[in-house]
């Protein structure tokens, strides 16, 4: 026969524990949610890619400075310093050469090219041409042959040539010269064209266009003695110190 139904009470299933209820609708998936386990989590930044035009390249030496190219290179390069100081430099040598040879062209007398029997003046009083190594700007030259003057000018530079200088002929009556002599030690006796009886300070007229003697007589000093040639209107103005010469 048919087996035996149970007649006794059965067991109920057990109650689902306590708790909030999630509820899940099918079909309905939101794309941008994550998973749980990556909520929280920083993105992992990708390697850095090296321009293709570093592959395969050679570490650069320290110290090393690349050229600027292109349009925005407005430096010249590190390296092209060197030769334009040693080309300086070159230059530099160039012009200590040429003054040093300038200076050595340039020694011996100030005045150069006198004729025999030509004396010289400068500001009025007798020189020694061999003794003169330079002249001011504005020296008064003058030349004398046989005691009368020749050439006249003014220095333009510390060298003269004398053929440059003007000729002079003194025709006629000239305006005369003046000398303002003084000495030290002063209250010396002056003796000018072999006439005696001043002292210094002395100033006075002086014939021009000739050669005049000049003595000044200081006591315990020796005789103090020079030639003078005045051009018109000229102002000889002298200091002598015998004791010096």
């Amino acid at each position: 026969g048919a087996a035996p139904r149970a007649t006794g009470p059965v067991n109920p299933r057990p109650p689902a524990p306590s708790g909030p209820t999630v509820q899940v609708q099918r079909g309905q998936v939101n794309p941008g949610a994550r998973a749980p386990s990556q909520q929280g989590m920083q993105p992992v930044p990708s390697a850095p890619q090296r321009a293709p035009s570093q592959q395969g390249m050679q570490p650069v030496p320290q110290g090393y400075e690349p050229e600027p190219t292109g349009s925005g290179a407005s430096a010249p390069p590190r390296r092209s310093i060197r030769p334009a100081m040693a080309l300086g430099a070159g230059v530099l040598l160039t012009l200590v050469g040429f003054g040093v040879g300038m200076l050595l062209r340039g020694s011996g007398p100030a005045v150069t090219n006198l004729e025999p029997g030509e004396t010289l003046y400068i500001q009025g009083v007798e020189v020694d041409p061999a003794k003169v190594s330079q002249l001011n700007a504005g020296d008064m030259l003058a030349i004398t042959r046989d005691g009368k003057l020749t050439k006249l000018g003014r220095a333009a530079g510390p060298r003269m040539d004398a053929r440059s200088l003007i000729s002079w002929t003194g025709n006629g009556a000239t305006p005369p010269g003046r000398l303002a002599l003084d000495s030290q030690p002063r209250d010396c006796s002056v003796r000018l064209g072999g006439k005696g009886g001043d002292h210094t300070p002395f100033n006075g007229p002086i014939e021009s266009g000739v050669a005049i003697d000049l003595e000044v007589a200081c006591p315990n000093s020796p005789l103090w003695k020079k030639r003078l040639v005045a051009a018109p209107n000229q102002i000889i103005d002298l200091v002598v110190n015998p004791t010096a010469g």
